[in-house]
């Protein structure tokens, strides 16, 4: 077991956590379990409490367990984590984490990060992608967005190009967006 175990272990000993998951989808119960269950064999005077939330009622179940202190462990909606800051739900982990840091994916780190604290760890990272009409954009004379790392298409270009799209009548609807399992716009 290295150091930061030993310390984890020892902070925690004889605790029970209460984990909030964002959706059973995320993290199945059989998964969640079976995890939960190899974590307390590790580590037996800790135990472990998880209960998932539906998605669409996340936020207010969170709020009411927060309010009640009946949460130490909650998975994130990473959009939401400035919200959750603000409303103090968020430790700062910057220290405990220090030789972590590095490990983690740079742009996931910095989305982890307010105001210089380490304020969540990045577990699972979100996709949005942009599916565009290359006919609808030809018509209307904007270029092809960029695949290049750094050069994506911004929401004003995403917002400026489906208005000219609907002005121009190349369609009828500029942006079109999906929602759960992924996050997609089609232009």
């Amino acid at each position: 077991m290295n150091s930061s175990a030993k310390t984890f272990a020892g902070v925690l000993a004889g605790l029970l956590i209460t984990l909030g998951g964002a959706s059973a989808a995320s993290i199945p119960a059989a998964r969640a379990n079976k995890i939960i269950a190899e974590f307390e064999k590790r580590y037996p005077t800790i135990k472990i409490s998880y209960h998932a939330v539906p998605f669409n009622s996340y936020n207010e179940t969170l709020g009411a367990r927060f309010a009640q202190g009946d949460v130490d462990i909650f998975d994130i909606d990473q959009p939401q984590s400035a919200s959750y800051a603000v409303r103090g739900w968020e430790a700062d982990l910057t220290a405990a984490f220090a030789n972590q840091r590095a490990l983690i994916d740079p742009p996931a780190l910095q989305e982890s990060t307010i105001n210089g604290k380490l304020l969540n760890l990045p577990y699972q990272i979100g996709t949005t992608f942009l599916y565009y009409n290359k006919k609808v954009l030809q018509q209307i004379g904007v270029a092809f967005p960029s695949n290049k790392a750094g050069e994506i298409p911004t929401w004003e270009w995403v917002e400026a190009t489906a208005r000219k799209a609907v002005a121009a009548k190349a369609t009828a609807y500029g942006v079109t967006c999906c929602g759960l399992p992924a996050t997609g716009c089609v232009c």
